[in-house]
């Protein structure tokens, strides 16, 4: 549903389908008499046939007039086509975007719907995935020693000569053979923890530097950007900016030396404050058992349910629990074949969890909702964003397992309920599981359990000046 449609009522669903069935009205005209986007007529015709304001069979009549029907057969032709191309044949993931005109999260959703459909089943995509994953995404072990001896080198010849340029992880990767955003995330990895440690950050900063300077030249050389402005632009600009702003009163130019010491006074000194209270940091964790720390009740809860009914799994910070392995994620928890991410969508209306333009709407509807079926639209609209955002996280982690050596292409799974992680634990073949509603029970009580280790971080005894 677009996130510009109106409350849905009786009389939207029947103008809506007035409209429609008349095939000498077109389907944008449909949309501006409406009132509503292009996108959401099919939205308002399913929620008319659910009603019984609109026959199936006129629906189709009409639908076939409209050519619309053509339109969902070439989709199913592109969802077999690419699904084929992915599973069975070796054309590139980025010649199957190309050739089909599609993104790479729609040939995610294009292989679950092939699944659906018997085309493939998932077990052939899965393994279709990890053959293309570990061609140039697996890092052996003698490819990556070369990369260090040569960055050894590298940082050697640095020192005689500082205009010495690194290689970069693209042409690494082209000499080696290899994944540049795996060796990258293998490199960052080493240089947190390991003897290459000081190397690696030595020669990250180098490289960022060089590459500006780079940039910076070839945009003189071509005169582009700021270059291509004379200096009297940039000074005339900001005399200006400064006159409009002490004139207004406002931003440093409004102040006096006085008000600007004052001012530099109080913001250190509440910025101390907020160190001392602890504001700036996580106060609050659950030390469980004295075992492991978890940030929620929920995570410490996941982390007790998966002891009880996996066999031969027990919690281990930085190994079965928390792990970031060679990427840039910390992942919740981490099975031999697979990892499991707790991950409930919370909602709010400040606009910072979706997508430019929908948290608007959600603004506007909440402040207009007031009846039961502007209510319902809202709850519509919100599941449609929750789904949007888990499958946005989801890609994001199975991503980074894909690419990396560590985990091995292990398959993301994402629990955002205690539902969902009954059905997982049912998948892998949990024991002594009992039905849903005696499992929520039990989740529950392991919440409460995990009360008891909240640990409340004391705060530092720092004088303020």
């Amino acid at each position: 549903m677009g996130c510009d449609d109106p409350k849905v009522s009786s009389k939207n669903l029947t103008e809506a389908c007035r409209l429609f069935v008349d095939t000498q009205i077109s389907e944008e005209e449909i949309a501006k008499r409406g009132r509503f986007s292009l996108g959401s007529i099919n939205y308002f015709l399913n929620r008319a046939q659910e009603e019984g304001i609109l026959n199936p069979e006129v629906r189709r009549n009409a639908s076939r007039k409209r050519g619309l029907e053509k339109k969902s057969v070439h989709r199913r032709v592109k969802v077999v086509g690419a699904s084929l191309d992915y599973c069975f044949f070796d054309d590139s993931v980025k010649d199957i975007l190309k050739n089909y005109n599609i993104s790479r999260n729609t040939l995610v959703a294009y292989l679950k719907e092939a699944a659906t459909l018997g085309v493939v089943s998932s077990e052939e995509s899965g393994r279709a995935r990890k053959r293309r994953m570990y061609g140039r995404n697996h890092i052996i072990p003698e490819k990556l020693e070369r990369v260090l001896t040569q960055i050894k080198e590298e940082t050697e010849n640095h020192i005689k000569d500082s205009n010495y340029k690194f290689s970069t992880g693209e042409e690494f990767g082209r000499k080696y053979g290899i994944s540049a955003t795996a060796l990258n995330a293998r490199l960052w990895k080493l240089s947190k923890d390991s003897e290459y440690s000081s190397l690696l950050k030595n020669r990250v900063e180098v490289v960022k530097k060089q590459a500006s300077v780079r940039s910076g030249l070839k945009a003189k050389e071509d005169n582009t950007g700021i270059h291509c402005l004379p200096r009297r632009f940039f000074v005339e600009i900001g005399k200006r900016n400064a006159l409009r702003a002490k004139e207004k009163s406002i931003g440093i130019f409004g102040m006096n030396s006085e008000e600007l010491c004052e001012a530099s006074r109080k913001g250190k000194l509440r910025l101390q404050q907020m160190r001392v209270s602890g504001e700036l940091d996580r106060k609050t964790i659950y030390n469980i058992e004295s075992r492991f720390s978890a940030d929620s009740m929920q995570e410490g809860a996941v982390a007790l349910t998966l002891e009880r009914y996996l066999p031969n799994f027990k919690i281990k910070e930085g190994g079965t629990f928390q792990n970031p392995g060679d990427t840039t994620y910390l992942y919740d928890f981490v099975l031999p074949d697979c990892i499991l991410e707790w991950h409930p969508v919370r909602l709010g209306f400040d606009g910072k969890r979706y997508i430019p333009g929908d948290y608007e709407a959600l603004r506007e509807l909440k402040k207009e909702s007031t009846t039961r079926e502007e209510q319902q639209d809202l709850r519509s609209l919100e599941r449609d964003l929750e789904k949007e955002v888990a499958v946005n996280y989801w890609i994001s982690r199975q991503e980074a397992s894909d690419n990396s050596d560590y985990f091995k292409g292990r398959e993301v799974y994402l629990a955002k309920n205690p539902k969902e992680l009954y059905d997982f634990l049912k998948e892998k073949g949990a024991t002594t599981l009992p039905d849903y509603q005696e499992f929520a029970k039990e989740f529950k009580k392991f919440k409460e359990y995990v009360r008891q280790f909240k640990v409340v971080k004391p705060e530092k005894k720092r004088e303020v000046a």
